[in-house]
């Protein structure tokens, strides 16, 4: 999602909810060891920290899969060039482009505001900023639609535009070729609800620095 600034703030439950939340991900973060850190933009908290590795490991592994590389030669950029080709030019496969994006805490964003959003970015930067506590829990309980929106994100981060596509159908098409149920799992319902959709580009009028 491509989106811009805005003020936030979270509860004291919260914030006692993501220092739990920090344990547990770190704890289950061990078992999927990353071949490099994720590089990360500005303050991060552990919690998150911890949620991007166990996400990014995931969406890694699962690029290794024929048909989830595959999401890169079906969407296309604004000049209707294959994804697949702008990764050829950059001399690049698709799991080390997605290792070499940076990640920023962008829960205080104004995009994070909207409760459906997890994630945004302005296509052709290398920036994804992810909405803290909110998508560290998702991330935690549900790996393989983290890992999913990641790649929903990298998608955007190589070009690709938004509505259209609409956001949920490129986090379900992103779902089915790699492998993650998302209908079975009540990860994303038919019509798009449901935290999934809010990923993807808004109007690059919002300016993010």
């Amino acid at each position: 999602m491509d989106a811009r600034p805005g003020p936030g703030r979270r509860s004291s439950a919260r914030r006692r909810g993501a220092s739990l939340l920090a344990l547990s991900i770190m704890g289950c973060a061990s078992v999927y060891p990353l071949e490099s850190s994720p590089q990360f933009v500005g303050p991060i908290t552990p919690s998150l920290q911890a949620a991007v590795e166990r996400a990014l490991t995931e969406a890694t592994a699962r690029l290794d899969r024929e048909k989830c590389a595959g999401i890169f030669r079906h969407y296309r950029d604004a000049d209707g060039k294959p994804l697949s080709a702008n990764l050829t030019e950059r001399r690049l496969t698709a799991r080390a482009f997605l290792q070499a994006i940076r990640f920023a805490d962008g829960e205080h964003q104004r995009a994070c505001e909207n409760s459906d959003v997890l994630a945004f970015t302005h296509p052709r930067t290398d920036i994804v900023y992810l909405c803290g506590t909110r998508f560290a829990l998702l991330a935690h309980s549900n790996p393989r639609l983290g890992a999913a929106l990641l790649l929903h994100e990298e998608l955007h981060v190589l070009g690709l535009g938004e509505n259209p596509p609409p956001s949920h159908e490129i986090t379900m098409r992103v779902l089915a070729a790699c492998s993650a149920a998302a209908q079975a799992a009540g990860e994303i319902r038919p019509d798009g609800s449901r935290r999934a959709h809010g990923c993807g580009p808004f109007p690059a009028s919002d300016g993010l620095e």
